[in-house]
């Protein structure tokens, strides 16, 4: 989870520097200015159900229970 921190202004999106930083001419400056959304934040007791999509930077309180198939978008405070 939480790995939708990517460059919206570049030509892709896919992470070439996050799977070839073992590789010493790749620049890891940039990093730095990939847009964080914050943590994923999932807690006790919760129900999670098939297929469900959690955007990061979500807050999930205790107790909750998140249907299946559904997108998950928003924060929800505990019981």
């Amino acid at each position: 989870m939480n790995a939708a921190n990517h460059n919206l202004s570049a030509i892709t999106t896919y992470p070439f520097t996050a799977i070839m930083q073992e590789k010493s001419e790749v620049n890891m400056e940039h990093l730095s200015e990939l847009p964080n959304k914050g943590d994923t934040i999932i807690g006790n007791d919760v129900w999670i159900g098939q297929n469900v999509t959690i955007m990061p930077g979500v807050h999930i309180g205790n107790g909750a229970v998140i249907g299946a198939n559904s997108v998950y978008y928003c924060c929800r405070k505990s019981y």
